[in-house]
């Protein structure tokens, strides 16, 4: 399927900003502890990243299936654990974060899992717009 290059673009740009947008919320939210919510909105963010690095390159997804087995591939391709190992990360967040209530867990612990899943998601950012200026006339 084509994709118009008006609406492409314009989709990038709103995925970009909802992405950066909710990401700055999470961490937010992880500060004044509201780990849950901090959750939901970094597994956003990383979402939307991933559909805008695939539309920079011509690829439309839309099912979580499809955006994790992508993300997982483009991972491996490019020997990137950040990137390779981010949903993977997200998933383990509610185990980290109940090992910090029961057991005194340093809440570094959870900073740096959300901080390795931010860096996987500024990669797909750098990626995308490295797509975009190669493609552009």
């Amino acid at each position: 399927m084509s994709i118009d290059p008006d609406s492409r673009y314009t989709q990038l740009i709103n995925h970009r900003t909802r992405s950066k947008a909710l990401l700055t919320k999470g961490f937010s939210e992880l500060r004044d502890g509201r780990w849950t919510i901090a959750e939901e909105l970094v597994w956003g963010s990383l979402i939307l990243a991933a559909k805008e690095h695939s539309l920079s390159v011509g690829y439309i997804l839309s099912e979580d299936e499809e955006i994790r087995d992508y993300i997982v591939k483009l991972g491996e391709d490019r020997k990137d654990r950040q990137i390779r190992d981010s949903f993977k990360q997200l998933d383990g967040f509610p185990d980290m974060i109940e090992k910090v209530r029961e057991s005194g867990l340093r809440l570094d612990y959870l900073f740096m899992l959300l901080d390795d899943v931010a860096h996987a998601i500024e990669k797909l950012w750098s990626s995308s717009d490295d797509n975009i200026s190669t493609t552009k006339p």
